[in-house]
């Protein structure tokens, strides 16, 4: 049984697990060799002294370019069949958005820039495009976005969490 696997009618696990689940994957796909640093309670707006989760950021220009970020919770206490519907992502989403435009901010660039919302072992994927505030849900067919992105689980939908970083991987040139 997985760490990432919600227990039935006892603790669920803690947060940290989540991110430290969502760290070593994203060290995987963005290793030091590459120029990338993956870091844990990074900030993502000075000023504010907001953290995000887990930070994957990237050596260019003589500086580190916060360019994914992760921002996990963990299981909710009712975790029935169907509760990933039910889970209100709303507050998640919010924290995800002003982590990326806070560090956009921060950086004072305008480039892409990717996040993650995971609570237990689901995840969406979404993005900030170039040039825009907005962020969108990042999915494989990027010509038929949906409205929101798809709820995947890191059991069953593994192939296409792996296609999705690695095409994030691919946006920066690796």
């Amino acid at each position: 049984m997985s760490i990432l696997h919600p227990a039935q009618g006892g603790p669920q696990p803690y947060e940290l697990a989540v991110d430290n689940f969502w760290l070593n994957v994203l060290r995987h796909y963005f290793p030091l060799l590459n120029n990338y640093s993956v870091e844990r309670e990074s900030y993502t707006y000075q000023r504010r002294r907001y953290m995000a989760n887990v930070v994957v950021a990237r050596l260019g220009n003589n500086r580190l370019q916060k360019v994914v970020i992760d921002e996990g919770k963990r299981f909710p206490s009712d975790t029935q069949p169907g509760w990933e519907q039910r889970y209100r992502w709303t507050q998640l989403k919010s924290q995800l958005r002003r982590s990326l435009t806070g560090a956009r901010r921060s950086s004072r660039t305008q480039s892409t820039m990717y996040g993650i919302a995971a609570v237990g072992d689901r995840v969406r994927f979404y993005q900030l495009q170039q040039g825009s505030n907005r962020m969108a849900p990042f999915v494989a067919d990027p010509q038929n976005p949906p409205l929101e992105a798809p709820i995947l689980s890191i059991h069953g939908d593994r192939n296409m969490i792996d296609q999705l970083i690695r095409m994030i991987r691919t946006d920066f040139g690796h």
